[in-house]
């Protein structure tokens, strides 16, 4: 079971690929971290989609408060399990 965090996760690429890794079996794909810098209604709603196994991390990678707060968040939901894959999908404008 594997456990992905996806940057930029609202629209576009990563919410069409967090949309596809929810709906993979649960043994391969443990919890999907979608994150978002504003509102994801989309993500939201894909949230309640897939049991609660897509997590909606609010996230803005352009400033280190918001970065620190989702990795503490992140890391207190995984329980010391780790976090397998990474994505770096968000864009910098």
């Amino acid at each position: 079971m594997a456990s992905y965090f996806i940057t930029g996760a609202s629209r576009g690429f990563g919410l069409a690929l967090a949309r596809e890794l929810a709906f993979l079996p649960a043994a391969d794909v443990s919890k999907i971290y979608a994150t978002a810098r504003g509102d994801a209604f989309n993500l939201e709603e894909l949230a309640k989609q897939s049991s609660r196994r897509v997590i909606v991390v609010k996230l803005d990678v352009t400033n280190q408060a918001s970065i620190s707060q989702a990795a503490a968040d992140v890391k207190a939901n995984l329980e010391g399990k780790g976090l397998d894959i990474l994505i770096n999908n968000a864009g910098i404008c």
